[in-house]
This record gives C-alpha cells, sequence and structure tokens, in this order.
C-alpha cells in the first residue's frame, strides 16, 4: 500500500512524446500548471416498464479530456511540440500521471491526445500563460503499478532454514489493472525488521526463511516491506508491508 496518505498535486507529472511513442521515449512536461483531467462517459436511457417508474441510464462510450496552462516559453521543445500539434491538426502522445512514471503508485492515462485549444492569457503582472486543452484520440493504456495490500503470515519457531511462511502458498498475493494484465511482477525486499531472516523468489513472491538463528521465539513479529514491480523497466511500482508471526514450534 503506499507509503503516503495523499498525493499533492505539486508531485504529480506529465509526459509528452510524438504520437504512438513508447513510454520510455517520453520527455516530462516541466512546463506545467493547474492541470485538471476529465473523464466521463456518455449515458443511453434504457428505461423499460419494469424498472417500476424509475428512468434507468446505462453508460456508454468513455471521454476523455484534459486542461493545463503552460508559461510561454517558444524555446521549449515540449512547448514547440504541442503548438505544433495545434498548428498541423497532429496528435501528441501523453501520459498524464499522478506522480513519476517510474515511481510509487503513479497512475493515469497514456494514449495520444489532439490539441483543442492553445490561447495566450496577458497579465499585466503576470508570466504570459497559455491555456491548453486536451482531448482523447487514442487510447492506449490506463497505466498503473502491480495492486497489492498489507498482509499477513506465520512460521513456526523451529522452522529450518527455507521453509516457506503460511498460509500456503506463501507468496504475496497481488493483481493487475485491466490495462496491465500482460505486464509479468518480480518482487523484492527493501526492508525488514531483523536484516536477512526472510528472503523471497522474485518471480513468484514466495517468502521464506533465509536465517532461521534470527528468527526468534513464538510470539516474536517481523516487518517486512515488499516492493512489486512491472518486470518492463521504468513503469510505476507498488510496496506492501507484510507481517510475520512466528507461532510455537509445529
Amino acid at each position: 500500500m503506499s507509503t503516503t496518505p495523499y498525493v499533492l498535486g505539486m508531485n504529480a507529472k506529465s509526459y509528452q512524446g510524438a504520437s504512438g511513442a513508447a513510454l520510455s521515449a517520453l520527455t516530462e512536461i516541466v512546463n506545467i500548471k493547474n492541470l485538471t483531467l476529465n473523464l466521463e462517459a456518455g449515458e443511453a436511457d434504457v428505461t423499460t416498464r419494469e424498472n417500476s417508474g424509475w428512468e434507468a441510464t446505462a453508460a456508454t462510450l468513455r471521454k476523455c479530456s484534459a486542461e493545463f496552462e503552460m508559461l510561454y516559453k517558444p524555446g521549449d521543445l515540449v512547448f514547440q511540440a504541442i503548438k505544433s500539434a495545434f498548428l498541423t491538426s497532429t496528435n501528441v502522445r501523453l501520459a498524464l500521471l499522478t506522480g513519476a512514471m517510474n515511481g510509487e503508485d503513479a497512475e493515469g492515462p497514456v494514449g495520444d491526445f489532439s490539441v483543442s485549444n492553445f490561447s495566450r492569457n496577458e497579465q499585466l503582472t503576470e508570466g504570459i500563460a497559455v491555456p491548453v486543452s486536451v482531448k482523447l484520440a487514442v487510447w492506449d493504456k490506463w497505466l498503473e503499478p502491480p495492486i497489492v495490500e498489507d498482509q499477513a503470515f506465520t512460521v513456526p519457531a523451529s522452522s529450518a532454514n527455507a521453509t516457506v511462511v503460511s498460509p500456503s502458498p506463501g507468496a504475496v498475493v497481488t493483481t493487475q489493472g485491466d490495462d496491465m494484465a500482460t505486464e509479468a511482477e518480480k518482487f523484492s525486499i527493501t526492508a525488514q525488521t531483523v536484516t536477512g531472516v526472510f528472503q523471497i523468489v522474485e518471480a513468484t513472491g514466495v517468502i521464506s526463511i533465509a536465517s532461521n538463528t534470527s528468527l526468534g521465539a513464538s510470539g516474536t513479529v517481523h516487518t517486512v516491506t515488499v516492493k512489486v514491480e512491472h518486470t518492463t523497466a521504468d513503469l510505476p511500482y507498488a510496496t506492501a508491508t507484510i507481517t510475520i508471526t512466528v507461532t510455537d514450534a509445529a
């Protein structure tokens, strides 16, 4: 689970690249402020007589758009790319995320967007600002890390090295978002109460004892921080707190 209870707008990140570009080819948009992401769906009236006099509505086509401001910087390459997309009626690839693309718990839409507004505000006491509006043209994915919750396991005090924690199969449970289902995962331990007591299989998330001499007596509680990543480099990751309680000898 996330290590912070909230995310500040100043920590969100947006990225830009050529239409259809891979995530690794995108450049962070640093000349940006006050971004609003709009996600909505159309509506269809599906009311029938059997709905007891209530109107029934079904969601139809989804829409994705965003508005943000950039400072007027003609020499800035990202600024130029967005301006060019507006003037030539072409698309730009955008990733509008809640944090750094390779950071913890970052998520958001990725796709090709058309630029529908590229205005200019010239306030006397402010820097010239350019309000920008973009609308989704080609959907790619909703980028997000593996989904993992804090979990609890046990292990007997008399366990030998390589004993897998209980319950079986002793693996950290994760799921994937709908658009990330094809991504494989890998696991690692980034911290634990006593260094070196537990180990984890990178490909499966199975936790076992690495050093039983430091396991402790029955009632000892170990806290292990597990990092869950996609095997594809530089994508968002998640962490979870794993509690392992030592029990009486089996």
